[in-house]
């Protein structure tokens, strides 16, 4: 597992990278700009590889006709001779700051991103920590972030409370002060990419593209074309900012804590190195689907959707709102659910919309539901059932029901599986900061 810490000055990141390290045996990876020319032409770590204890040069990798990203974020393209363990791109040995009466903490240096993407590749079953990638561009995070292996762990806290962890920090080693006005310029720029007011426009490179701008005029001067597809897309953002990698963290942690041990508390029970948060497990799988077909719902007094499961393979989607050929319920469809009663005229002011849990069962038929051989048929809803779906759920010989939040009927519903013998059990997903 490799879990990649972002997040702002004074958040946290060096005290959870302390607490992986220390607490879960994680190895610390340090990304250093630039390369160290007394180590040219090795291949190895000094000292050889330190997980899998190799002292022999690594196998230069074929890089050639493939594109890195290199330390700033520009791409530069690897000859038929490189290997990602050449020249200013081998890894060293350094050690961390230590904590009090604690020792050291040795970390792994790297002076290339391709070399330490390849190396926590080729050694991914051992856990590694970095939180030097924050600064990068987006499109580094993803190339990372494409492997079953990576999460991306955001900590933040509010400004104020960062301002004082830094300042204290400051005055600890002995530095300047940062000032407030100076602090929140910094926030701004590494957040949401601002550039400060005094700050010159940034340059732009003609041979690419950049998001939240207009397209260059053309013929533009475009690289040389390659005979292999290139491994990093040539479409860059203007301004690099943590806003613009938001959609890759796997985890968000929110640090407002006083102390350091009760960050460690809270962190424990988040528990945040388990493995589901990299790979769903079945239930969180399909109870996300159902999550996703909730979204399809018209219905205006709420949104519900369910997914049909046999032998782990999806029978049938649904999700509430009036049937096939009516008027939409949020177009006035429904009188009940829009809160139009008719008077006179009870049976017109009755809910028309087919529940979620309907619309899959009546998809599926009964005998896809309970005619496949001895296989269970599950139901996973994101709402639990009300006592008219739950007849329906038991006539069509569904075996079990899995639902993740209560409704007013819950206690009727679950007195009618009981007896019909359906099991009945709540979903439980890995806990979040919200929780």
């Amino acid at each position: 597992m490799l879990i990649i810490i972002t997040g702002p000055r004074g958040a946290g990141k060096s005290t959870i990278e302390d607490y992986l390290a220390r607490q879960k045996g994680f190895r610390v990876l340090q990304f250093v700009e630039g390369g160290d020319k007394s180590l040219e032409n090795e291949n190895t770590p000094v000292g050889g590889d330190p997980v899998s204890g190799d002292t022999q040069p690594s196998t230069p990798i074929e890089t050639e006709r493939n594109e890195y990203l290199d330390g700033r974020g520009s791409s530069r393209r690897l000859g038929k001779t490189d290997s990602l363990a050449s020249t200013s791109t081998i890894a060293s040995v350094a050690t961390t700051a230590s904590s009090g009466s604690q020792p050291q903490v040795q970390a792994l240096q790297m002076y290339s991103l391709p070399y330490m993407l390849d190396y926590v590749t080729r050694n991914w079953q051992t856990d590694f920590v970095t939180m030097k990638l924050d600064g990068t561009r987006p499109e580094v995070l993803a190339e990372f972030a494409r492997r079953p292996f990576c999460a991306i762990l955001h900590v933040d806290a509010p400004i104020m409370v960062r301002w004082e962890r830094t300042r204290q920090k400051s005055r600890k080693n002995k530095e300047s002060v940062p000032k407030l006005e100076e602090f929140i310029e910094e926030h701004d720029q590494l957040v949401f990419g601002a550039q400060p007011l005094s700050a010159p426009a940034p340059a732009r490179d003609p041979t690419l593209f950049y998001e939240n701008a207009p397209l260059p005029p053309l013929p533009v001067a475009l690289p040389p074309a390659s005979p292999a597809p290139l491994r990093i897309k040539t479409f860059v953002t203007l301004n690099p900012s943590l806003n613009a990698s938001s959609h890759l963290v796997t985890l968000r942690v929110s640090n407002s804590f006083k102390t350091k041990q009760a960050l460690y508390d809270h962190l424990d029970r988040l528990d945040i190195v388990r493995p589901d948060r990299l790979r769903p497990t079945w239930d969180d799988y399909f109870m996300t689907l159902a999550e996703l077909a909730a979204r399809r719902s018209n219905c205006m007094k709420r949104r519900v959707g369910a997914i049909l499961v046999r032998g782990r393979r999806i029978v049938a989607t649904g999700y509430n709102g009036t049937a096939r050929g009516l008027k939409n319920c949020n177009e006035g469809g429904c009188n009940a659910c829009n809160l139009r009663r008719i008077p006179g005229e009870e049976k017109l002011n009755e809910c028309i919309c087919l529940h979620a849990e309907e619309n899959a069962l009546l998809e599926a038929g009964r005998d896809r539901v309970s005619g496949w051989g001895d296989e269970a048929t599950t139901l996973y809803c994101n709402t639990c059932p009300c006592l008219r779906c739950s007849v329906k759920i038991v006539q069509t010989g569904v075996k079990e029901v899995v639902y993740n939040h209560s409704y007013k009927v819950d206690e009727a519903s679950a007195k009618l599986f009981e007896e019909a013998g359906v099991v009945l059990r709540r979903h439980t997903p890995p806990p979040s900061v919200h929780q």
